[in-house]
């Protein structure tokens, strides 16, 4: 499920898959449809591939979805839905059908965009990351393939989700996230802030407007060292008709140290329209009033400053631009109401194991030492009318130009003025100061950026920064060890509250379950899971051996048959055994008893009998008449010859046959390579949730040319190692056992009582049913549940207890559910009492 892409047709929560649209390392992404309402627009599903195992990363990814949920934006890909999906998290968005700048980039083959366009892309993009930021929310991966088009071909920045889901804990993500082709060089340090994502969108930029990356290798460790140490070439040297202001806006944002970019996205963005990317106001001006209606065609609007404030999600926002992807004619003006900065807003607050440290810059970031929950950044905060404001603001050049106004296709992202016209209280200037409160604070540019003049066109520098007297210094600190003086008192003298300390009750449970694995579809309900049969063999392997075994072939006598004549008028016998000598002296004898019969004269009785040589060997195949001569009698009346050879004699010799042993030793040598060999590749085959019922079984297959006992000099053996075995889905049957096990714990010890930590869970057995691939398995799991205290509970014990005495108060906790122990610390009054009010009572509840 989690390795592995689903078929059309499938579901997936209540959405029916229509075809599978990419995927990767971390999940896949499908177009779907609501599988009740049809007609509802088609959403993209993205099936992350980390399955959540415990309680607690089901609750977190939950929490993560609630929160991404709140990026309302006109500029942000909406989250529809979420769920859970047989173990594996997933995400509901809107379907973006024009797909991603990344392939739009691509399609231009290296070429820049038009500077209109890529400004209202990256206006669009600005607007969402400003609006994420204010929510707390920053992106951490910013990128061409994060950024979506929709139907009405606006730029909607997508993954919000993705990114920050697999930073958290329930998928262990590495403590660096990001993609290297974007990161800033503090992000390389696990140091994350707005600035980062500012970065993200520098990189961005400085590709779209020149056509490629500011860094370009395919190391990622490359690509860390020259975000760390080396400065992109200047963009105006790869697009020569780039403005010189928009060059210096996006080298600020791609600054080293976080101190010298924007302050924030929307300056940056301000800073890439404004005619010379400064922001500030004229010099002597007073407090910025309504907005002046600008000169059709001029884009500008004058005396107000271009940023972002917060109700871009409303349905206030005016847009205005390019015909067909707005509703305003374009000149239409626009009244932009910017908001305070704040010297801090930009920065993260620790999340659980991270580490607040101080960069070199003297701003506070966050180390990761852990892997983080979703980061939030903390929410925006607003300075009281009156106070001062906690940057400085540089005097302002005689030549300073108020800035200019968007144009009007960039407009729409956003927000508009309150009602009336007039300019927020933020823009208040402080007369006494001469700051104008609520304008970004202008970032310094790189040292070795190039500043670029357009030509006939003069740079004005800023003045110097005028540094406070002495006396101003002394006076602050006068007031802060004042305020330290004023907060110990107040300490010392205020009411110390009374702690009750609570252990809650527990409760470990535990049981053994018995499952079944099968080979077809596993039923849960049931306690089935999946098992199958493997098998696997190695590639054949001969080897050729000697033959082993000697044996001797024994002499074998010659064969043929004699011819008797009988020259007398009676029968002559002729007895077996008789022998007769030829003329080579070989001699043969006569295998059986013979009778000559009487000759008819003039002609002799003959007959024919079977010999053989006397003695065995080649020597005795005579040749036919070597015996032709009288015997067997006195009166040599009995003739006899040879008239054919005699043959079929052979010397004794020596031969080789295959002995078992030849056979078995060649067995013996390939075997043990090759068992070796066909138990990794079964190893292989075993997915990483599954386990083995017991080691594999290997047997070699063995194959030769000749058999045991075959005359043979040599013997050819051929051997195949085949290895066999049972798996089943231990994954499957450890959440199986834990819901179990859950279920028996919401019966009993019941609803109040919520699991602590994970659960454990063990095979105590597992055996073969019927040799078909079922397997029996018994698993033990085991938990422990504590009670879980509200804070509705914990306000009702406050008052059960205040105003007893200790002794009471804690024969009262005793009596109650969920309490194992309780101990109870009165600071100040007699020592004895409660205090009455239930404000000076702070409960604590122990870790189980």
């Amino acid at each position: 499920m989690g390795d592995g892409s689903l078929s059309s047709g499938r579901q997936i929560g209540n959405y029916c898959i229509v075809a599978e649209l990419a995927s990767g390392g971390f999940g896949s992404v499908y177009r779907g449809r609501h599988a009740i309402f049809t007609e509802r627009p088609v959403v993209a599903i993205k099936l992350l591939h980390t399955h959540l195992v415990s309680e607690r990363e089901h609750q977190q990814f939950i929490q993560e979805a609630r929160l991404l949920e709140r990026l309302q934006h006109a500029y942000i890909l909406p989250i529809i839905d979420a769920g859970v999906h047989e173990g594996f998290p997933y995400l509901v968005t809107a379907y973006a059908p024009r797909g991603s700048l990344r392939a739009y980039v691509k399609r231009l083959g290296g070429q820049p965009l038009p500077l209109e366009e890529a400004l209202t892309i990256l206006t669009q993009v600005g607007a969402a990351l400003q609006f994420a930021h204010e929510q707390s929310v920053i992106h951490r991966d910013l990128k061409p393939e994060n950024i979506l088009f929709n139907a009405d071909n606006d730029a909607l920045l997508a993954d919000f989700g993705i990114a920050m889901i697999l930073e958290s804990g329930s998928v262990r993500s590495a403590n660096t996230s990001g993609t290297p082709a974007y990161m800033a060089p503090e992000q390389f340090r696990g140091i994350v802030s707005k600035q980062s994502d500012q970065y993200a969108l520098g990189c961005i930029a400085y590709e779209l407007l020149t056509g490629r990356k500011p860094f370009v290798d395919r190391d990622p460790l490359v690509l860390m060292v020259k975000h760390t140490t080396e400065l992109p070439p200047p963009p105006g040297d790869l697009n020569p008709h780039l403005p010189p202001h928009v060059e210096e806006a996006i080298l600020t944002a791609l600054a080293k140290s976080r101190a010298d970019r924007y302050p924030d996205i929307a300056t940056f963005i301000a800073a890439l329209d404004t005619s010379d990317g400064q922001m500030y106001p004229a010099e002597g001006a007073a407090n910025p009033g309504p907005a002046i209606e600008p000169t059709v065609g001029t884009g500008r609007i004058a005396g107000t400053e271009h940023t972002w404030g917060t109700e871009h999600h409303s349905s206030g926002i005016e847009r205005a631009g390019r015909t067909g992807r707005t509703g305003r004619p374009q000149g239409t003006p626009v009244h932009i109401t910017p908001r305070a900065t704040h010297a801090f807003d930009d920065i993260l607050p620790a999340p659980s194991g991270g580490l607040i440290e101080e960069d070199e810059h003297g701003t506070d970031a966050i180390t990761y030492s852990t892997e983080p929950d979703i980061i939030q950044l903390p929410a925006s905060r607003s300075r009281p009318p009156g106070t001062l404001p906690t940057r400085r603001l540089p005097p302002v050049p005689d030549t300073a130009r108020s800035a200019s106004t968007l144009p009007a296709s960039r407009r729409a992202a956003m927000p508009r003025s309150r009602p009336g016209g007039q300019p927020s209280t933020d823009l208040e200037q402080d007369i006494t100061t001469g700051h104008n409160r609520g304008y970004p604070v202008p970032s310094r540019p790189p040292l070795s950026a190039p500043s670029r003049t357009a030509p006939g066109s003069t740079r004005v520098a800023p003045r110097a920064r005028v540094r406070r007297p002495a006396l101003l210094m002394v006076g602050l600190l006068a007031l802060v060890l004042v305020v330290l003086l004023v907060g110990s008192l107040v300490k010392v003298l205020a009411p110390q509250p009374t702690t009750v300390t609570i252990t809650p009750a527990t409760v470990a449970l535990a049981n053994s379950y018995t499952l079944t694995a099968v080979t077809g579809t596993p039923d849960p309900a049931q306690r089935q899971v999946q098992a199958r049969l493997l098998s696997t063999k190695s590639a054949a392997q001969s080897q050729t051996v000697n033959a082993t075994g000697i044996a001797q072939i024994p002499a074998i006598q010659a064969q043929g048959v004699l011819t008797f004549f009988n020259g007398r008028a009676i029968v002559q016998t002729i007895l077996a055994g008789t022998t007769i000598k030829g003329s080579d002296g070989v001699v043969v004898t006569v295998d059986v008893n013979v009778d000559i019969p009487v000759g008819n004269p003039p002609n002799l009785g003959q007959i024919t009998v079977s010999a053989h040589a006397v003695k065995p060997g080649v020597k005795g195949n005579i040749v036919p008449l070597d015996i032709n001569q009288q015997c067997c009698s006195t009166d040599h009346t009995i003739f006899v010859k040879n008239v054919g050879a005699f043959t079929s004699g052979q010397d004794a010799q020596s031969y080789k046959f295959v002995q078992q042993s030849d056979i078995d030793g060649a067995v013996s040598q390939l075997a043990s390579r090759l068992t070796s060999g066909a138990q990794n590749v079964f190893n292989t085959s075993i997915h990483i949730n599954e386990k083995l019922v017991s080691t594999p079984r290997c047997t070699p297959k063995v194959g030769s040319d000749n058999n045991a006992g075959d005359h043979a000099a040599t013997v050819t053996v051929t051997v195949t190692a085949v290895c066999r075995g049972e798996v089943y889905d231990w994954g499957a049957a450890r959440v199986l056992v834990e819901g179990l096990l859950r279920g028996e714990a919401a019966r009993n010890p019941g609803a109040g009582y919520a699991q602590v930590g994970g659960l454990s869970s063990s095979v105590a057995q597992a055996a073969p049913v019927d040799g078909q691939g079922t397997i029996s398995l018994l698993v033990n799991a085991k938990g422990l549940w504590a009670y879980a205290f509200s804070g509705a509970r914990l306000q009702d014990l406050k008052y059960l207890v205040a105003g007893k005495s200790q002794d009471a108060a804690s024969a009262l906790l005793a009596r109650q559910t969920g309490i194992q122990a309780a101990t109870i610390q009165i600071a100040g009054g007699d020592g004895r009492t409660l205090p009455a009010d239930v404000g000076q009572i702070v409960i604590v509840v122990r870790a189980p």
